[in-house]
């Protein structure tokens, strides 16, 4: 089951910010099949890349089967080397 509690994620644009995502609540059942339709900009995509750990929501949670989901960490070194480690779901 994936499971996502008051998602939110926002981005700044030069006119100030948008917010991708606002307070989404989801339930997707184990064997359920799901679609996510929506205009240009609505936040799909965003919403696919926090489930699958590659973006982190500035709020709310995910959970796939039962196991919160984490984005990467991005550390900067003090020789300003950026290095990632993987996100993961479990």
């Amino acid at each position: 089951m994936i499971s996502i509690r008051h998602l939110a994620k926002e981005f700044t644009v030069s006119g100030g910010k948008v917010a991708a995502l606002k307070g989404l609540d989801l339930e997707v059942a184990e064997g359920e099949f799901f679609v996510i339709v929506g205009a240009s900009g609505s936040g799909k995509t965003t919403l696919l890349r926090c489930v699958a750990g590659l973006e982190a929501p500035d709020g709310g949670e995910i959970r796939i089967a039962g196991r919160v989901v984490r984005a990467p960490v991005v550390v900067i070194s003090a020789w300003g080397r950026t290095a990632r480690s993987a996100g993961r779901a479990w």
